[in-house]
């Protein structure tokens, strides 16, 4: 069921990024610079670790798997 879950949240996700996408191209706006993406990339990083601390804090396995 969650599976499921995901799945479609995925999809509805994977439609938003390419509208967005094909926005971003035909207006000629540029994407994100290197910079914030690396930042971004940091970001989600350390939330993944606090998501996986928190779990284990529960006695939950540390993974992604909810």
């Amino acid at each position: 069921m969650w599976k499921k879950y995901e799945n479609e949240q995925i999809v509805s996700s994977l439609n938003i990024a390419f509208e967005d996408y094909l926005f971003r191209v035909q207006s000629h706006i540029s994407f994100a610079v290197p910079r914030q993406f690396a930042y971004d990339l940091e970001l989600a990083g350390n939330e993944k670790k606090q998501v996986l601390r928190g779990r284990e804090l529960n006695g939950e396995p540390r993974d992604l798997d909810f």
